[in-house]
């Protein structure tokens, strides 16, 4: 296999831009060939990579500050735009040694006031046989630079797509137009090109285009999704619009050696077109959509019809694509996330627990030909991935994020951990997670007592006994599928009693963890960097951010609400509080609990009853509020952690300063996602939660 199998993904870290090809000599076997860096301060963010047949890549991106180029971005002589833009396209020779050439791309005037991305952002860029480079995405600019334009003006209230062909030296435009409906945004995610020359482009629009020629959805309907096929000169060969309601949307492409456009994207009802489809019934969901999962279907080589369209889910939940590829037969390869219910078929791993890696092969018929799941004990990570590439014999590469230590590939076992402990107070820290199978997401431990850790995983909880030495997952009771648990308090005058919130709802043990009861049916939610509260007070009442913030004065068996004085919201069917993150006890002051809805800090004196707002300046740090933590013996102090960044106030919540230094929390580890000091014991631990196989994150200024 030696030569024929290459898996390209991009990384980037504080100061560079880096194209990374992994080489694969065998299923078990990859080495880096290269990381290029793209300029020594260029803080350069890529959004899409391709690799042409000689080997060498080509990446496009944005600028980490959103603004217009960067100090040292190694623009070259004859760039076909000199002038620093919000985008940049660079092409790097095959051996990783020599940027052959870098362009800025883009406009500079906003329609849009309130703005706050990048003006221009690609989403994929492809490569012809000629080494002609083709770039789409979206635009907010009034002057992207066109040429030889189907539409030379925005057409879009806020945004439109765009696609542009570079010629292969990257300094000439040889056409550029936008893509967008009059009146609606549009945008594009995703390109591919055939062996003529020609680019077939994903489009978003909830409007109709000027230049659509057919349109594939239900009658009286139409899709929010459009394939548009372009030859070599930018001429419309077919413009296609397929699916049945706006929310529809095409999120990868690929292009067979017969010109079929193979799709992956996401349906919202359930009257998608279905044509010979394996799965015809969408997973209920809440909320108000009546459907909402993935689809993939093969468009014939005349933009006419569909040859075939299904739905991919499992009977009870829906899956993410988002990777496609295509074979010299035509058969399709298709990748993403989905629960263990997902349809299997001659299976590597027939079966999961949790969201999930998946592969699946259909024919050229779109029947079934081979479908398996991917990953370990803990949940593969999506933001886009995995990623899928196939090698000229039809053998599939993933990419991807997992947060599993062991399991993704047998013998394979990751050599991070996702726990450290510290016997001194913080000086020095060992690791201690044997027996943990995944990332740790929230970590706990009793005051008073038996000494005993709790750690909330995607796999489950896990309890240690011995200090952190060692772990026992500790799943009884919990709901199959739903064991990811994101938050545990410890009740502080019972050592044997705490409570979890997971994927499944809220349990409780009174027996140190050997089994869980449900008290709360409501699902936490963990959306980003934002945690949902969950609290215990030393009298054993327990206060539950799920809906709003309720308490339970009998250890979860009533709960009242307590929400008087939050934010009530008017989005859905009837009004509501949301989701409340961090909650906290003010150790200094008996009766008084801090929260966060929304990043604004609310405080509540008389027990939890109710709330007032305190502060809105939490806005104006990067990421959501992950914990806080008023200072025992030290009145108004309160530190919060947001992301990679602390923030501290003297006046009980009032104002916020930046408590850190740059960069604080960016480190090989990756960043700490709890600290617990645990007190009552003869030495003084403090344990620590990372994500493991963290690469590192583009860093910025902290505050």
């Amino acid at each position: 296999m030696a030569g024929c199998r290459r898996a390209v993904v991009i990384s980037w870290s504080i100061a560079t831009v880096g194209a990374i090809a992994l080489s694969s000599q065998t299923a078990n076997q990859a080495s880096i060939v290269f990381s290029f860096p793209l300029g020594s301060n260029a803080a350069a963010l890529p959004t899409a990579l391709a690799v042409d047949a000689g080997g060498n890549s080509y990446v496009t991106g944005v600028f980490s500050s959103f603004g217009f180029g960067a100090p040292n971005f190694p623009v070259t002589e004859d760039a076909v735009q000199k002038d620093p833009a919000s985008m940049f396209v660079a092409k790097i020779d095959a051996s990783g040694s020599r940027l052959v050439w870098a362009t800025y791309l883009g406009g500079h005037k906003n329609r849009n006031w309130y703005w706050r991305g990048a003006l221009d952002t690609p989403s994929a860029i492809a490569v012809d046989p000629l080494g002609n480079v083709y770039i789409t995405g979206q635009t907010a600019a009034t002057d992207f630079p066109t040429m030889n334009a189907m539409l030379d003006q925005p057409q879009g209230s806020t945004t439109d797509g765009f696609l542009v062909k570079l010629n292969s030296r990257g300094s000439q435009i040889m056409f550029s137009t936008y893509l967008g409906a009059p009146g609606s945004s549009a945008y594009a995610r995703a390109i591919a090109t055939d062996v003529v020359g020609n680019a077939y482009v994903g489009i978003h629009s909830e409007g109709r285009l000027a230049f659509e020629r057919r349109n594939l959805s239900p009658p009286g309907t139409a899709g929010g999704g459009l394939v548009a096929k372009f030859n070599p000169a930018g001429g419309v060969v077919y413009a296609t619009r397929l699916g049945s309601f706006r929310d529809d949307d095409i999120q990868a492409l690929a292009v067979d050696p017969f010109g079929a456009a193979h799709l992956i994207g996401r349906a919202t009802r359930p009257d998608f077109p279905l044509v010979n489809p394996i799965v015809s019934r969408c997973p209920p969901v809440q909320a108000s959509f009546a459907c909402s999962t993935g689809f993939a279907a093969k468009l014939d080589p005349s933009g006419t019809r569909l040859l075939y369209s299904t739905l991919l889910a499992g009977s009870t939940q829906s899956a993410s694509l988002t990777a496609v590829a295509t074979d010299s037969s035509g058969a399709t390869y298709v990748a993403g996330t989905a629960g263990p219910d997902y349809p299997t078929r001659d299976a590597y791993q027939p079966t999961a627990s949790g969201v999930r890696y998946f592969l699946t092969k259909l024919t050229p018929v779109g029947r079934l030909e081979y479908s398996t799941f991917v990953g370990g004990e803990g949940d593969e990570l999506t933001f886009g991935l995995p990623r899928l590439l196939l090698d000229a014999a039809g053998r599939p590469t993933l990419v991807g994020v997992s947060a599993s230590r062991d399991g993704v590939v047998l013998g394979l076992e990751h050599p991070d951990v996702p726990v450290f402990v510290s016997l001194d107070g913080g000086v020095s820290w060992t690791p201690s997670a044997t027996g943990i199978r995944s990332t740790v997401l929230t970590l706990t431990g009793t005051s008073s007592g038996d000494e005993l850790w709790y750690a909330g995983a995607p796999d489950g909880i896990y309890v240690s006994r011995d200090a952190g030495t060692t772990w026992r997952r500790s799943n009884s009771g919990l709901a199959a599928g739903q064991e990811e648990t994101f938050e545990i308090a410890v009740d502080p005058a019972h050592s044997g009693t705490a409570y979890a919130g997971t994927r499944g709802g809220t349990y409780k043990t009174v027996d140190s963890g050997n089994t869980w009861t449900k008290v709360d049916p409501v699902m936490f939610f963990n959306a980003g960097t934002s945690q949902t509260g969950l609290a215990v007070d030393g009298n054993g009442v327990v206060f539950l951010g799920t809906e709003g913030i309720r308490r339970s004065r009998d250890g979860g068996g009533m709960w009242e609400n307590v929400s008087r004085g939050l934010q009530v919201y008017t989005t859905g069917t009837a009004p509501h509080y949301g989701s409340i993150g961090p909650i906290a006890f003010d150790p200094n002051k008996a009766g008084t609990l801090y929260a966060v809805q929304s990043s604004v800090l609310f405080r509540s004196t008389d027990g939890g009853s109710s709330w007032a707002g305190v502060d809105t300046t939490l806005r104006g740090f990067h990421s959501g509020v992950e914990t806080l933590a008023p200072v025992p013996g030290r009145p108004g102090r309160i530190f919060a952690s947001l992301g990679y960044e602390l923030a501290r106030s003297d006046d009980d919540g009032v104002h916020w300063d930046c408590a850190s230094a740059r960069g604080a929390f960016s480190s090989n580890r990756g960043n700490p996602t709890s600290c617990t000091p645990l007190a009552g014991s003869a030495r003084h631990r403090c344990s620590s939660a990372t994500t493991p196989g963290h690469i590192g994150h583009p860093s910025r200024p902290i505050c």
